[in-house]
């Protein structure tokens, strides 16, 4: 299990961007080279570039990421925050049940990583935040 995602994964997924990459430049020519067999005389540099997906500027691609980040940050916060809380109570319901005690305390300690995630996301936002301010400076 380890293997598949510590080394599939991510060779699965740089594959998939590096192909769609390729599929999107390819889909480009095609059309670039019927555009000019149905019109030779058209100004291909302006149709190429008109082509060419515009990329957002750097400062508004960085405060989509941090929203992003905020988003989930805050998401993963509460979900490991909440399940950490109602383990806890359901821990200290059963406190006569012997049996179940040992499954409330692992349930436990599965949602504080992911408590402990949402909080570092939400931690480098900040971070990213100021960050950001002070490269306007």
């Amino acid at each position: 299990m380890p293997l598949g995602i510590c080394v599939v994964l991510p060779v699965s997924i740089v594959w998939l961007i590096i192909s769609n990459r390729k599929f999107a430049a390819e889909k480009r020519a095609q059309i670039l080279l019927a555009a000019i067999e149905k019109n030779p005389e058209m100004d291909m540099e302006v149709f190429a570039q008109a082509l060419v997906p515009k990329q957002k500027p750097l400062r508004e691609r960085l405060v989509s990421r941090i929203f992003t980040c905020t988003l989930i940050g805050t998401a993963l916060s509460l979900l490991g925050g909440l399940g950490m809380v109602a383990s806890i109570a359901a821990l200290l319901y059963s406190i006569n049940l012997d049996s179940l005690r040992d499954g409330f305390f692992v349930m436990t300690m599965a949602f504080l990583p992911v408590f402990a995630l949402g909080m570092g996301l939400l931690r480098a936002a900040r971070q990213a935040k100021k960050d950001l301010a002070h490269l306007e400076d």
